[in-house]
This record gives structure tokens, C-alpha cells and sequence, in this order.
């Protein structure tokens, strides 16, 4: 019976040479039909995962897949358990008997943890599957409670099959031999035979079998052939492959359950003032209604401890659930193997609420393969869970017994390791996601040598989100012992935080990135810091935008980086631009655009040359601006910078609608919003498509306007971009009041009071929303408002130049003089 694992994978290429050489991925394919045929969720195994199980050299093997490949290369049936039976002896080759706990006689209902499957009374055999302190053994005991009530069964043998550390469980044998004791049964012959002696036995006594806590298949799957329609129900940590027996994985409980089992333990009375408390702790039990049955326990047994003070010890520290749910937790972590224990200490060291295959894999050093398989592991012993995007998470009580466990186990060098090893995979992650954000065009690189890591294409929309915070978490909590992370990450992925509406997070990052490149003397890291807070200051119409943008431009001159020293020219222009000095704008504008040509800094053209056209549109120079954001747009197409030549695009329309030319306008806008779209640059999206209304405004189509300002306030909800919110606002509410209709006057005042709100510090699109505030109150009949808000916004647009301004200060003066 004993076997390696080099004996497994020499048996499976036997096997695999007698069945004609199948591909590997042929075999992937024929385990997954296998699979789906007997209702098993594991699905199609990876080809590299199969390829992995025939080859030499293998600490760990997944018995269940090695299984599904014999089957799948035409072993007989017949062969299938003794095989089973020679993988788990490999994998487990010290493993030690451990004796089996007979109870014989009806079990003890716990009533607060029964109700939990009410309706299900099974017909034969059941297994019951969760994460420790679910409530799996209760569940179990009702059963059986249930079948002796209703007269199915006069009896119950329950066996307790205590686990212990890796590779120590009792075996079918002796599982059966003490069952057959139990029930004075002689038992003799082949493990067959004294199954079959065991069902008799059971039958005669009209016993149902109740198997709790089994660990592994081969402990309970030949009971389970040999019962001849006796009830056995087994429970597990595991999600053991057991065909033919009805699975029920028990879910964590509802928190109105959690609270009906607190009342039931500690008292009706004791929670009838302290029903808040009683709903926090289920919150923060996260349904494990052990863990809330021993804190419940402690307010009934305790007169000291109200539900508010367990409240308040739980959010100190989940421990203070007492040892039991971490004992019951113990008991799962036991029987993982080495790989799987590191895997979950690691896990719960780290911040971040969940990760990916591959960054689990970082913080233990295993391709993705071989992290897959531990995962599963952990998974299928419901220490583990996926959410739909396939990311692994922990429980929060399983995820505080790893923690300390780590903190017992692993020394702080190997643990720091696992840790950086995270790190760098983040930062190459973010490396990743900049370059394909920038198009085609030159992305950038890691100072630090940070290697990219390969992302889908499909991951790199949602990268910010799923794991760019998670990064940021980790990173900044570890800026101390790891400052250049610090920089590195900032300066990958600030600017994907800032166009993903993460601005808030960005201007962290980047201050906590100063304060790194300033401890180790990194001019360059510190001036790419201080240009990445200035431009979001800009953004934000902050009054210390210009600062930063001036110490960033000093800080790359002095170390020599033109290319850096130039973009912090650039956004002291947009900052110029946006405090209404025009010409100023302008005349910086064209500086970096002639040291971009001097320098052959040709990527950074189009970028420069929308900036002009933006700026000459606003001055009033249409058929320059028009001619501007023309070679902008062609300079894009010729990088192949797809999100500047949206941006482009969407300028370009503006200069259309100004022209005369709304057809054009419609067209460029629509063209821009395809492109934003594709390369979901959120900004750029926003801004074409309130463009786009506008051009459908100007055409007299203003319900089409509406819905078109919609979908860009929708953009640019939240984004932290306060003056793009503000001005598709103040766009949505002028097509509203075209239309005219008296009972949209409310709304329409709404939402340009929301506008109001966010341009402080925008005079422009202020001023733009006083005035149209001023129109609704002349529409509302009410003209003494109306002169405030006119005489308001006459204040704040002052003396802007540009014909924007121009406009809106003569219908102001007019309005003022009737």
C-alpha cells in the first residue's frame, strides 16, 4: 500500500503510455466532462496542473485530481479506491492512527443552534461541509434527532473522528472496526466485508450513522458503499467528493439568526435593551454562530459583561471570542499540509481584504499553478472563499487565528520577505496597468528596476479598484521599512488613482512619496511627488497648487531631468489657465512645446498642443484653436495614443460649437466618447459627452441633451475633478431650462446649487452657475433673487478674459439694467 509521490507520478505516466500518449490538455478535457457528469464544481483543471502530476519531484499532490486523471485514462472502477487509497498513503506517509470517540443513543440537541435544516430530511446518506464554527455538528445531531422523531431510525451511533496534526486520522479500518464494537458485531475478513457486517449491524438496530469530522474520502467513502440504504450522515471540514451523497455546505448565519441564538443563550431579558449591541456582534462575528454562542455565554454566565462590552472587546480584537473558535479553527489547520499552512499565515498577515491567485502566490513564492492548488486546498476546507472575480479572501475570525498563528510560527525576517515579495508583485502589477492605460505611446519605466508583471487586458479597468487600493494599504503601511515601494508605486500609479476617481488616494501617496524621497535623497522621486500633488491641487482648484508645481520644476531642473522639469512647466500652465490668466497660459504652453521639439520629446506633442488649442479657444482665437487641436488630434493618431486623441476630439467639438459648425460638433464629440470608451479614460468620457450635449443643445434636440449630460454626470460623479462636475452640472441645467417646463424648475435649482457647491475655486464655472441660478428665479417670477445672483456672479467672473466671459459679463450687465 505504501507509495512516494515519484510512485504516483510514475504510476499515472503508465497509465497514460497504455491509454495511446493523450495530450495534457486532452486529459484537462476529459477530467472536466468526468467532473461535470457527476455534478463536482472543481470544473477543468489547468493544463499546466495536470502536466504538474506527472512529473517527478513533487512535495504535495491533490488526491481528488490524481484520482479524476486515472479515471480519465480508463483505470477500471474496480482499481479506483485501492488507487485513492495508495495517493493518500504518499501524500501522508507518517501518518498516525488516531482512535475513534463512539457515542451510542440519541444525541443532544444544543435548540438555539438547530432550525438550520428544517426542511431537508434526507433519505440516505448527507454531507454537511462549512467553515469551523458553523454549526456542522449541530446541524448533524438535529438530523438525527429528526430521523428518531419521525420513526425512520430508532437509534444513532455517532463516531467523532478527531483530527490531529498532518497525516494523523483514524482510517476506514478502524473507523469500522470500532463502529462493529460499538454495536457488537464481528467484524472479520476484508475492509468489504466488515463494511457490509457494519450496514447489517445497523440495519438490525435500526441506527442512523452519523460520521462527524471527517478529514479525508478514504476515511468515509467505503462506509458509504457498503450501507445498503442505512442513513449515514457525515460532517466535514472538507469538501470531500463523496458521489452520490447529498452536500449540504452550510452558510454563515443571518444576523437576525445570530441574534436568536444570542437570546437564546444569554437570556431574552438580557438583550431586550441591547438590541443594537446584540446586531453589532453578529456583525462582527460575521455570522459563526460558535463565536456568538461563546460570547453570549460570557454575557449569561457573567453579570459583569453586558452585550455592549462584548461589542467593545470584540472590535479590539476578534480573540476575545474566547479559544473555542479558534480551537474549532485548529482543527481544520491541523490536517492542511506545510504548503497550505504557510499560505494562510501569510495571507492573514498581510492587509489587504482580499487578493488574487498570483499576488497570494507572491507572498509565498509559487507560480500561479501551484498557488491555484493551495488555494483550492484552502478552499475546500472553508478556510478560504471567492467572491465573482475569482479573488481569495479569509473569514475575519480565521483570519485573526492565522495572524497569530503567524506570529508563533514564522520568524519576522521570513514574514517581512513575504511581504516585499507582495509588494513588488503590486508594483509591477501598477507598472503594468500604466503602460497599457498610456496607449501605445512610451509609458514610462520603473526607476527601481521593478520588473512588469503581465496583466489581461480585462484586468486592467478594474486594477485600481480590486488591488490598487490594496496596494496603496500595504505599501504606506510599510513606507518605514520600505521607502523606495513608496516612491515606485506613486509614480506608477498615481496618475491611473487620479483619472479613476481615486484622486484623494493619489494626493496621499504621492505626500507620503515626498517624505520617502527626501529621507533616502531622491531628487527626481521627490520632484515626480511634488509635480504629482501639484497637478491634483490644480484639479481640485487648491490655493497651494502653484507651490508644489514650482518646487517640482526646481527639483528636476537640479537633477537634471528635462523631460520632468517640462510637465511641471506644463501644469503651471493649466494652472495659469485655470486662474484666468489666459496669456500667461499661453505664453507657457508654447515655452514647453518649443523645449518638447528641442528636447525631440515627441510623445508629449499632442498633449501640448490640445492644452494651446484649449487655451486660444478660450481667448477667443477659434480658427487657431480650431487648427491647434487639429494637429493634436493627428499627432495622437500618430503615436497611436488613443486617449489623447480622444481628448483631442472632444477639444476639438468645443471649437465646432463656437463656430457655428453643431453638426461637426456632434460628430467629433461622438467620435471622442468611442474612443474614452474603449480605453475607459473616465475623464476624457465625461468631458465628450457633456460636449456632445452641448452640440446637441445648440441643434435644439435638448432631450437628447439631457440624457447625454446624464451619462457624463454619471462619469464624473465623485471623481474628485470638482470643476468637470461642476460644469456638466451647469451644462445639464441649461438644456433643462431650454426645454421650459415649469415643474423641472426645482430640480434644475438643485442641481446648479450642487454645481455652486463644488466651484469654489473655479470663478468660472461659479460664475457660470450664479447666472444660471439667476434664469431660474426670473423663470420662478422672483426677480430681487435674480439680481443677487446676477450681481453675485458679475463679482466672481470679475475681470476673466475670453470670450466665455465676455458673453456671460454682457448678459449679466444686460439682465442687471431691466
Amino acid at each position: 500500500m505504501s507509495a512516494s509521490l515519484d510512485d504516483v507520478a510514475m504510476q499515472l505516466r503508465t497509465w497514460r503510455r497504455e491509454d495511446g500518449d493523450p495530450s495534457f490538455g486532452e486529459i484537462a478535457r476529459r477530467v472536466g466532462a468526468l467532473r461535470a457528469k457527476s455534478g463536482t464544481a472543481a470544473g477543468v483543471p489547468g493544463r499546466s496542473t495536470v502536466y504538474d502530476c506527472f512529473r517527478d519531484g513533487r512535495r504535495r499532490i491533490d488526491v481528488a485530481l490524481v484520482v479524476d486523471i486515472a479515471r480519465a485514462l480508463h483505470v477500471p472502477d474496480e482499481q479506483v479506491p485501492e488507487w485513492r487509497a495508495r495517493c493518500v498513503a504518499a501524500r501522508h506517509p507518517k501518518r498516525r492512527e488516531l482512535p475513534v470517540a463512539v457515542q451510542r443513543g440519541r444525541p443532544v440537541r444544543v435548540e438555539p443552534f438547530t432550525r438550520r435544516l428544517d426542511a431537508i430530511l434526507p433519505e440516505t446518506s448527507v454531507l454537511i461541509t462549512g467553515m469551523p464554527g458553523v454549526g456542522k455538528t449541530q446541524a448533524a445531531t438535529d438530523l438525527a434527532c429528526r430521523l428518531i422523531d419521525r420513526g425512520r431510525t430508532a437509534d444513532a451511533l455517532v463516531l467523532g473522528l478527531r483530527g490531529g496534526d498532518e497525516g494523523a486520522f483514524p482510517s476506514a479500518d478502524s473507523i469500522v472496526d470500532a463502529a462493529c464494537s460499538a454495536l457488537g458485531a464481528r467484524a472479520t475478513g476484508s475492509l468489504g466485508d466488515r463494511v457490509r457486517t457494519l450496514g447489517d449491524a445497523l440495519r438490525a438496530h435500526r441506527c442512523v450513522l452519523v460520521v462527524d469530522d471527517a478529514s479525508h474520502v478514504d476515511q468515509v467513502a467505503p462506509l458509504l458503499a457498503g450501507m445498503g440504504g442505512v442513513p449515514v450522515i457525515v460532517t466535514s471540514r472538507v469538501a470531500l467528493e463523496l458521489p452520490g451523497c447529498l452536500h449540504l455546505p452550510l452558510v454563515r448565519w443571518e444576523v437576525r439568526e445570530i441574534v436568536e441564538l444570542i437570546a437564546g443563550i444569554a437570556g431574552a431579558r438580557r438583550i431586550a435593551g441591547e438590541r443594537d449591541a446584540a446586531e453589532r456582534i453578529a456583525e462582527l462575528v460575521d455570522g459563526i454562530p460558535l463565536a456568538a454562542a461563546v460570547v453570549a455565554a460570557r454575557v449569561r454566565d457573567d453579570g459583569e459583561w453586558s452585550l455592549s462590552d462584548v461589542v467593545d472587546a470584540l472590535q479590539e480584537d476578534l480573540g476575545a471570542v474566547d479559544d473555542a473558535v479558534h480551537a474549532s479553527i485548529a482543527a481544520t489547520y491541523r490536517v492542511l499540509d506545510a504548503q497550505a499552512r504557510r499560505l494562510l499565515r501569510y495571507a492573514a498577515m498581510q492587509p489587504c481584504a482580499d487578493l488574487t491567485i498570483d499576488q497570494l502566490g507572491a507572498l509565498v513564492d509559487l507560480d500561479a499553478a501551484d498557488a491555484e492548488q493551495v488555494v483550492a486546498v484552502l478552499e475546500a476546507s472553508y478556510l478560504m472563499h471567492r467572491g465573482p472575480s475569482g479573488r481569495a479572501a479569509m473569514h475575519a475570525l480565521v483570519r485573526s487565528f492565522a495572524a497569530a498563528r503567524a506570529r508563533r510560527e514564522d520568524p519576522p525576517r521570513a514574514r517581512h520577505a513575504a511581504l516585499d515579495r507582495l509588494a513588488a508583485r503590486f508594483i509591477g502589477e501598477a507598472w503594468s496597468v500604466a503602460a497599457q492605460r498610456a496607449g501605445q505611446a512610451e509609458p514610462g519605466a520603473s526607476r527601481f528596476g521593478t520588473d512588469l508583471v503581465e496583466l489581461t487586458g480585462e484586468d486592467v479597468p478594474e486594477w485600481p479598484l480590486a488591488s490598487g487600493l490594496s496596494a496603496a494599504q500595504l505599501v504606506l503601511e510599510r513606507a518605514e521599512r520600505n521607502r523606495s515601494a513608496v516612491i515606485d508605486l506613486a509614480e506608477a500609479c498615481a496618475p491611473t488613482f487620479e483619472h479613476s476617481g481615486m484622486g484623494r488616494l493619489a494626493m496621499q501617496l504621492s505626500t507620503r512619496a515626498v517624505e520617502a524621497a527626501r529621507h533616502i535623497g531622491d531628487r527626481e522621486g521627490e520632484a515626480r511627488a511634488e509635480l504629482s500633488i501639484g497637478s491634483l491641487a490644480v484639479r481640485r482648484g487648491e490655493s497651494d497648487a502653484r507651490t508644489h508645481l514650482e518646487r517640482a520644476r526646481v527639483l528636476a531642473r537640479d537633477a537634471g531631468v528635462s523631460r520632468l522639469e517640462l510637465r511641471a512647466v506644463n501644469s503651471l500652465a493649466v494652472h495659469a489657465a485655470q486662474s484666468g490668466d489666459l496669456a500667461e497660459a499661453l505664453t507657457q504652453f508654447r515655452t514647453a512645446h518649443a523645449v518638447a521639439k528641442e528636447h525631440g520629446f515627441d510623445d508629449v506633442e499632442p498633449m501640448l498642443l490640445d492644452n494651446i488649442g484649449i487655451t486660444l479657444r478660450r481667448l477667443g482665437r477659434l480658427d487657431e484653436a480650431l487648427e491647434s487641436a487639429e494637429s493634436a488630434y493627428l499627432a495622437a493618431l500618430a503615436l497611436g495614443h488613443v486617449p489623447w486623441a480622444a481628448s483631442a476630439l472632444s477639444n476639438l467639438s468645443e471649437v465646432q460649437l463656437l463656430l457655428g459648425d453643431a453638426k461637426a460638433a456632434e460628430a467629433s464629440a461622438t467620435r471622442a466618447i468611442e474612443l474614452a470608451g474603449h480605453f475607459e479614460t473616465r475623464v476624457i468620457h465625461a468631458y465628450a459627452a457633456t460636449n456632445l450635449g452641448a452640440a446637441l443643445a445648440a441643434q435644439g434636440r435638448f432631450a437628447e441633451a439631457i440624457l447625454r449630460h446624464g451619462d457624463a454626470l454619471r462619469l464624473a460623479e465623485g471623481f474628485g475633478w470638482p470643476d468637470l462636475e461642476a460644469s456638466v452640472l451647469v451644462n445639464l441645467a441649461h438644456a433643462r431650462l431650454a426645454t421650459g417646463a415649469p415643474e423641472d424648475r426645482a430640480r434644475t435649482r438643485e442641481i446648479l446649487g450642487r454645481a455652486v457647491e463644488l466651484s469654489e475655486g473655479f470663478p468660472m464655472e461659479r460664475g457660470r452657475a450664479l447666472h444660471a441660478l439667476g434664469l431660474v428665479a426670473l423663470q420662478e417670477d422672483d426677480p430681487e433673487r435674480a439680481e443677487k445672483l446676477f450681481r453675485d456672479a458679475l463679482a466672481v467672473i470679475g475681470a476673466a478674459s475670453g470670450p466665455e466671459a465676455q458673453r456671460i459679463r454682457t448678459d449679466l450687465e444686460t439682465q442687471l439694467a431691466l
